[in-house]
């Protein structure tokens, strides 16, 4: 028997909220639609900002930590890529799951052994059938026919997941915005900032260069300024608190920055763009 999607879902964060498994026997597709947190796979911190996601392999440890103040919202597709006899929808998530360790369900050899990370605009083709996926498992009863011909189609997706990767972005760049966009704040410099892209700081520069056509100073100053323009239409935080939370030192700092890049003020931006 081939592949079946044993579940597919959306799931909202409480603030602070804490979930951990020790082993999840599934391939999941994770993405986060809005929010913030931590996610550690196998014990390593790794990047989910609203827009990225992550794809993980069979037999998983996962622990996810929302944000006190912007709790994610996460949605997941759990595939199981061989699922012989009958089928029947959940994945196992614990110990005593009677099908944790089931023969009958298992992993495809031509997936990856390692978490893929990537951002929605790269691939937005896997991402629209995993919400189409989460779409119908909430309207609609799934039967086993169902849940098959998707997980084939879900598996298809998973295999051609970054066939086009020599016309893409390299990953250690796009490795470096997931991580930038959960921390904006921290203190990055050009050779923190190649330290997380996991290459040397000159050979970061010319990726910049070549790939981005900026310099790694102003491509920091410009997420930053993408999350306080976030923060400023989706809160009613002080605009210090703003300039702090997307990495500028001071109030002032971030003034200018809006100025130059805008002609307006934070407070003046705010005005025109937030709702009522």
């Amino acid at each position: 028997m081939g592949p079946a999607i044993g579940l597919a879902a959306q799931f909202q964060f409480l603030p602070r909220q804490e979930i951990a498994f020790a082993r999840v026997e599934s391939r999941m597709l994770l993405w986060c639609l809005r929010g913030l947190g931590q996610v550690w796979a196998y014990g390593k911190e790794l990047p989910l900002p609203a827009g990225g996601f992550m794809v993980l392999p069979w037999g998983h440890r996962i622990r996810y930590l929302a944000d006190r103040r912007q709790p994610w919202l996460l949605g997941g597709v759990h595939l199981v890529p061989r699922f012989e006899g009958p089928w029947q929808s959940g994945i196992a998530h614990t110990s005593d799951d009677p099908v944790m360790g089931d023969p009958r369900r298992g992993d495809d050899p031509r997936l990856p052994g390692q978490v893929v990370l990537g951002t929605l605009p790269d691939e937005p083709g896997i991402i629209s059938l995993a919400e189409h996926l989460v779409q119908r498992w909430r309207q609609s009863a799934i039967d086993e026919s169902l849940a098959r011909a998707e997980g084939e189609v879900f598996l298809d997706a998973l295999l051609h997941l970054g066939s086009d990767e020599q016309a893409r972005m390299p990953a250690s760049l796009r490795q470096l915005e997931l991580v930038v966009a959960q921390r904006p704040q921290a203190p990055w410099d050009v050779a923190s900032l190649a330290q997380a892209a996991g290459c040397q700081p000159a050979w970061l520069s010319r990726l910049f260069r070549r790939h981005l056509r900026t310099s790694p100073r102003r491509w920091l100053e410009a997420r930053r300024l993408e999350r306080a323009r976030l923060l400023l239409t989706s809160t009613n935080d002080p605009v210090a608190d703003i300039a702090a939370a997307a990495g500028f030192t001071d109030r002032q700092r971030l003034s200018r920055c809006f100025q130059r890049c805008h002609g307006l003020t934070p407070t003046q931006w705010r005005q025109r763009h937030q709702g009522p």
